[in-house]
Formats: structure tokens, sequence, C-alpha cells
């Protein structure tokens, strides 16, 4: 089953615990979200697997429904998620800021 996997993943790997958050975040995964996270978890090796792209493709990040593509602010050394309206969120899904025209993106 499903569910019974992802807890198995998620208690197994500290890392994978710190990129998807606590309890709140993982009460808001929907089955398909948790099969998603275990196929990109087993492809890619890890953690690595969900935060690392293709070569070929965007980084894209699947969560509660929407999309997320990883970002890099402009002199910052932390990685951040962005939504297709352009909000800003750090990796836990708190959201950050948004980016506008200029590629700046307020905090």
């Amino acid at each position: 089953m499903v569910d019974e996997e992802f807890k198995a993943l998620y208690k197994a790997d500290p890392q994978l615990q710190a990129l998807l958050g606590g309890a709140e975040s993982l009460a808001s995964l929907t089955v398909k979200d948790k099969y998603q996270i275990i196929v990109a978890y087993k492809k890619g090796g890890g953690v690595k697997g969900l935060i690392e792209d293709e070569e070929d493709e965007p980084s894209l990040i699947e969560h509660n429904g929407q999309k997320f593509k990883r970002v890099q602010i402009e002199g910052e050394n932390e990685e951040y998620l962005m939504d297709e309206a352009g909000n800003i969120y750090d990796l836990n899904f708190q959201y950050v800021g948004q980016a506008n025209g200029s590629d700046e993106e307020t905090a």
C-alpha cells in the first residue's frame, strides 16, 4: 500500500523528513502525492530524486497538485521553489514572496 511504503521511507530517511517538513505538511499530502514522491525517490536514488532534475527536463516538483520549479534568488545560497503564478516558497513550502518582472523577489 502506498501509505505504508511512504511512511517507511519517511521514517528511514532524515533528509526526506527535512525536505517534506513535519506532520502538518504530511497531513496535506494525498495518496497521489505520496505515490509521486515514492516514484521520484526510488528513481533518483533517494532525496536527490525529488530535488534534482533530469538533464533534458526543467527542475519540477509536484506538491498538493501544484507544480513548483527550483529557483535560486540572487545573492542567496539557498534554493527556493516557485509556483506557476510566480509565488516563491522555501523548501518546506512556506511562502517567502513573489517574483516580479525584474527577476527580484520581495520577502
